[in-house]
């Protein structure tokens, strides 16, 4: 074992002690300041030279993205099977490359063209030949991707690839296996950990645990297994006698896609899925399981709507299907195909239920959070069934595509809102629905335009539609056109939006990326939107604006970008004599600097984030310094990060992204005063195995006790401990 390996050692335990040990503030975070500039003096020449985790690169890219449209967990958990399980770029299909949420519409479209009439590509040197991938773009491409080619061949690679996997025996050659076992530990006790189950306390510990199993089958065959429980949870006691809160699994496979040459005869099998799945067609009208649109990463992926299955591991326990789905492909000949996407789900879900005078019973709220802590939570758990059926039918030829999908969905009891408010008029009420959309676009290496339009039982329209042009690498801009009446509403539904629902929304939105000079982007959109009916806290039809812009710059090693954002969005007011509530302006401006240095096994950041923020006659500030740094060399792994906040209060709260665990994202929120800090480490014990750990610590200097209600913590800070294990085979 190496000197250098003994020095990570002694550096982990030093860190680890630094996080652990009982100190004064200023001690801990001098500690840390310390340990920071140590591991940034580390040999950076190291020989290893081991990749950048595709985490860093991705919030790069999503670094003009607000927090409150920040990719999902369940596309953070999506994107890091794919980076476990990388595409085979050569032998990818369209579909294959769609679910890269950074790649523009027109970038898929160069890839394929490129592989078409060059062949196979050798190594990533070649995705330099492709004008519309920029640096940024390809540097994060090249995390997800793999270039597996047969020497000598040019594209009769494919038939090759698809004569070699035949039968269980080719199948299962090549198969990869992976379990992860987290947990987190909290080194303090909520109201709800002290109280006993009778008086509303929870009814089982504060730890938190989870774990993940997976199997993949020559890129093929995917089996999938987790389970979860979070804090305050039951384990094997109090009506869960299952153990684990939430369990989730599914089956995937794939069918290999037949070389363009083959004939075809009749409909084949492309992709089959059973289990707890998410699925999504189109624009996202009536049906979107996967991912949202933010505004910045419209800007970036340039508005393309697919179809697309995707099995379902995740810990979230809403937004998914259980049961199963396919896809089959009816025709094809030379550049025209169609293909057919049908699937049910039944499942049981957690409702409030309300009884009627009479004695019936009805849903009055859908319940997604999947928290089970308390007698009142466990008494709502599995209240309702709910079933779904549905079909996507895609047709493809050259440049062109449409789709048609429908959706049923019915409940085993009405759906009856609770509450009287104006903005609950129109909610979905109800025991079946149905909605149904058409889908439709063109693409092409310089324009490409998509929209989808979409009705149901509400007797209302909903419509999207966007048009991008790059005419050239340096320069594409994007324009959106959405109109959703206040009628109209999807269950599982969800695309753009400002108002985060499909529904109760017109608008225009425009954005363009810019790159004049080598290194240099600017970034920037425009939205605005009217809400023709009332929403949540505005009791009028109101109006939205919001602008953006981004300069970012990068060196070498360096890397520069300022931002400035602002928002401006019409809510109640205070309450006149009579009762009414006139509208006021809430506004936003929010900015964010930073400094980059990376090298190949380290890199440091300085970030500075500003917040100005009013409504009505009151105005807030805030600020947040952030730094952080990190290495790596090939057996260790270390991060740390510092921040310190100061807000007026919880309109002007902050967020900066956390390094995290393996499918985990954490993008805390600041608000008042106090610092943040963080420190994660990653060491490998051999060839198989991964340690992963985190402290995590929040010292308010401003108040005696955190949050309210059962998760009130009778202290001024809060100390969280993470721990996981990776096994892979």
């Amino acid at each position: 074992m190496s000197k250098t390996f003994f020095c990570n050692q002694k550096f982990l335990i030093f860190a680890i002690g630094i996080a652990t040990s009982p100190m004064n503030h200023n001690r801990s975070v001098l500690l840390l300041l310390i340990f920071l500039l140590a591991s940034a003096f580390v040999d950076a020449q190291n020989k290893t030279n081991p990749a950048l985790p595709w985490q860093k690169m991705y919030e790069d890219w999503l670094d003009v993205e607000d927090v409150d449209n920040e990719l999902s967990q369940q596309q953070y958990e999506f994107l890091q099977d794919l980076y476990n399980n990388k595409i085979d770029i050569n032998h990818a299909s369209r579909e294959d490359l769609e679910q890269l949420p950074f790649l523009s519409a027109q970038q898929v479209e160069d890839i394929e063209e490129y592989i078409y009439r060059y062949g196979e590509m050798k190594s990533a040197g070649e995705l330099q030949m492709i004008a519309s991938i920029d640096a940024v773009t390809r540097r994060l491409l090249l995390q997800f991707v793999t270039f597996r080619f047969a020497p000598g061949n040019v594209r009769p690679a494919k038939d090759s690839l698809y004569q070699e996997r035949k039968g269980l025996a080719k199948l299962f050659s090549h198969t990869r296996q992976e379990l992860i076992v987290s947990g987190k530990i909290p080194t303090y006790k909520r109201r709800g950990d002290e109280l006993s189950a009778d008086k509303g306390g929870y009814l089982g510990y504060q730890w938190k645990h989870s774990f993940r199993y997976t199997l993949t089958a020559s890129n093929r065959l995917k089996l999938s297994f987790a389970g979860a429980q979070d804090s305050g949870e039951p384990f094997f006691c109090d009506g869960n006698g299952k153990g684990y809160d939430y369990y989730s699994g599914y089956i995937l496979y794939k069918v290999p896609r037949k070389p363009l040459d083959k004939a075809f005869h009749g409909p084949r099998l492309c992709e089959v899925v059973v289990g707890r799945y998410r699925l999504r067609a189109g624009m996202g009208l009536v049906i979107n399981g996967n991912s949202g649109y933010g505004k910045a990463s419209m800007l970036q992926s340039l508005g393309r709507g697919y179809t697309t299955i995707t099995g379902h591991s995740s810990r979230s326990e809403a937004n998914y299907l259980q049961g199963a789905a396919a896809t089959v492909r009816l025709f094809e000949h030379k550049l025209t195909n169609v293909d057919l996407t049908a699937f049910a789900s039944w499942r049981k879900i957690d409702a409030t239920l309300d009884t009627l005078e009479s004695g019936k019973a009805v849903i009055a709220t859908i319940l997604r959070t999947g928290y089970h802590r308390t007698r009142s939570e466990m008494n709502r758990r599995n209240d309702a069934n709910q079933w779904v059926a549905g079909g996507n039918l895609n047709w493809r030829w050259q440049r062109w595509h449409a789709g048609l999908t429908g959706l049923y969905t019915q409940f085993d009891k009405n759906l009856q809102p609770k509450g009287n408010q104006r903005y609950k008029q129109w909610s979905p009420r109800g025991q079946s629905f149905w909605n149904l959309s058409v889908d439709y676009g063109y693409t092409s290496s310089v324009v490409n335009f998509s929209g989808e339009t979409a009705t149901g039982d509400c007797g209302a329209v909903a419509t999207i539609n966007s048009l991008s042009l790059q005419p050239s690498s340096s320069l594409s801009v994007v324009a959106l056109e959405r109109f959703y009446s206040y009628k109209f509403y999807s269950l599982y539904g969800s695309s753009f939006s400002a108002g985060g629902s499909v529904q109760n929304e017109s608008g225009v939105y425009l954005g363009a990326v810019w790159r004049p000079l080598r290194g240099f982007t600017v970034e920037g959109y425009g939205d605005v939107a009217y809400f023709s009916w009332a929403k949540y806290l505005i009791s009028h039809a109101s109006h939205y604006y919001e602008t953006m812009l981004n300069l970012r710059y990068e060196h070498n090693d360096w890397t520069f970008s300022a931002r400035y954002r602002w928002k401006d969005r019409q809510q109640d007011g205070e309450s006149n004599r009579d009762g009414t509530k006139p509208l006021v302006w809430q506004s936003e401006q929010r900015m964010r600097v930073f400094a980059e240095y990376s090298r190949e096994v380290w890199n440091t950041r300085l970030q500075l984030d500003g917040a100005l923020c009013s409504k009505g006659d009151k105005h807030n500030h805030g600020w947040m310094a952030t730094a952080q740094g990190g290495w790596r060399c090939k057996h260790v792994a270390l991060w740390a990060g510092f921040s310190y906040f100061n807000t007026s209060d919880y309109l002007s709260r902050l967020y900066a992204y956390e390094r995290g665990m393996l499918y985990s994202m954490s993008i805390p929120m600041s608000y008042g005063e106090g610092i943040r800090y963080s420190f994660l480490f990653s060491t490998s014990l051999g060839s198989h195995l991964t340690l992963n750990g985190k402290v995590s610590t929040a010292d308010y200097f401003d108040r005696n006790h955190i949050s309210s209600g059962m998760q009130q913590i009778d202290a001024s800070s809060q100390t969280d401990v993470e721990l996981q294990l990776r096994v892979r085979l």
